[in-house]
């Protein structure tokens, strides 16, 4: 690496760390905060529950997850500085990663400087990543990420490469997406070994039919599909300027057969495949970050003149000034620590409990304290006591589900008091009107509780 590109290849990371510094200070890494913005207390509390027994560590290499391997070999570390040092490495790695992807499919550091600096920008600065990335999709993001780069390695090298195979097995182990990904490319660019690309097809169709008997139509992601998810990504100022501009290099490089229908063909299965039922539990419109991830490297790949440059600034300020409104927001959207002041009085008004029941908090109630909170009052109580419901992806079809004023996707009704008396419940936990309406009607329940966000 030459003098100059190390300068900026430095300046790029400081950069990037500065981006990191305002989203998850330094100081929290290392503090004994909890991290509760929505997803983050799910996916603290599964992971916290691990521990090092015996059973426990011959069952985390049958169900295979990265963090509770990463428990073992940091055993002598308190789980929370792992689990937030963790995310914060991944932060950290993200503009390496789209260098190197960048620099393995096209090998021109110049254009891969400009992707590691463009994927540091877009991961703090797009709406499109940077609320995932606050809502607590960081395995997933990360997932899809390490996929992309074992993809950039299976370009170039086909795929008996040993570095594809290792970054493709540790995205699985954060994310089983991570595959549906893998698999849309191989049925791309192994598409002359027929074995490959038609067993990659199938098993996509494979995995709908698996994910549809298990999960049923419940499943869903936070996107449109069809035209109006067309019409909604194309929002983004970011996002739209990486397209224009990919589109804008493809008409430029003369190998781009592959990446054009690599481009249409996830953005096909995002936006219209899930229009079938039964790939929705597959959340299809997921796959627009592997693409989008893509876009990053292959932007700035023909942008070469000062013209292009000039081009590129202008046409960028232009559709951020229009949609200036997704950028404050998404600068607005950083990490949430400790718990609030209404979650304390209510663990504490909480007195020797048989068993407790939470309404889940969702949309209607605005994600109440950073959404999935609940997930703390299993760590203040014992985990048999405290009973949780999730709006979606019950593969259980718990006998307990409440959520949004609905008890199993009925309206609550008399039959929630035959639930509470059979399973011994002595606290119910609830946020919505029609919750409160029903139960300010019984006498038999007293009020232990009401916090200020509910007067």
């Amino acid at each position: 690496m030459e003098n100059k590109t190390k300068l900026f290849f430095s300046l790029i990371l400081l950069l990037n760390f500065i981006f990191i510094s305002f989203f998850f200070p330094i100081n929290k890494v290392i503090n004994k905060e909890q991290i509760s913005s929505v997803d983050y207390p799910i996916h603290y509390f599964r992971y916290s529950e691990f521990t090092n027994t015996p059973i426990n560590l011959i069952s985390s290499f049958i169900t295979i997850n990265d963090l509770k391997l990463i428990s073992i070999i940091l055993f002598f570390l308190p789980k929370l500085l792992i689990f937030k040092t963790y995310i914060f490495l991944f932060l950290l790695a993200i503009p390496l990663i789209f260098y190197k992807g960048s620099e393995i499919c096209f090998k021109d550091k110049n254009s891969a400087l400009i992707s590691m600096l463009l994927s540091s920008i877009i991961f703090f600065y797009s709406f499109f990543i940077k609320q995932r990335l606050q809502s607590g999709l960081f395995p997933f993001l990360f997932s899809t990420s390490l996929v992309f780069l074992s993809c950039c390695y299976f370009y170039r090298d086909g795929i008996k490469t040993k570095k594809a195979w290792f970054f493709l097995f540790w995205s699985l182990l954060i994310h089983p997406f991570a595959i549906i990904y893998f698999l849309i490319f191989s049925s791309i660019k192994f598409w002359k070994n027929k074995l490959i690309s038609i067993s990659s097809i199938i098993l996509i169709f494979l995995l709908g039919i698996v994910q549809y008997i298990w999960f049923g139509l419940d499943s869903y992601f936070h996107q449109s599909t069809g035209f109006k998810g067309i019409l909604d990504i194309i929002s983004y100022p970011l996002f739209l300027f990486t397209f224009i501009f990919s589109i804008y290099s493809l008409i430029k490089f003369k190998k781009r057969t592959f990446w054009i229908v690599l481009i249409t063909s996830t953005f096909l299965f995002a936006h219209f495949i899930g229009l079938l039922n039964i790939f929705s539990a597959l959340q299809p419109q997921r796959a627009m970050y592997f693409l989008f991830f893509f876009l990053i490297i292959l932007a700035p790949l023909k942008i070469k003149k000062t013209k292009e440059i000039i081009l590129a600034l202008v046409i960028l300020l232009t559709l951020i000034l229009i949609n200036q409104n997704l950028l404050f927001a998404s600068i607005d959207h950083k990490l949430e620590f400790g718990i609030h002041p209404d979650l304390i009085e209510i663990k504490n008004s909480i007195k020797t409990p048989s068993n407790i029941w939470i309404e889940c908090s969702t949309y209607q109630t605005d994600l109440v304290y950073g959404g999935h909170s609940d997930y703390l009052f299993k760590s203040w109580f014992p985990q048999e006591k405290v009973i949780l419901s999730y709006i979606s992806n019950n593969p259980f079809k718990l006998s307990k589900h409440f959520c949004e004023g609905k008890v199993n996707g009925k309206p609550i009704s008399n039959e929630i008091i035959e639930i509470i008396e059979t399973n011994n419940i002595s606290h119910i936990i609830i946020w919505t009107n029609e919750s409160k309406n029903f139960f300010s009607e019984k006498t038999c329940f007293s009020k232990f509780c009401l916090v200020e966000k509910f007067k």
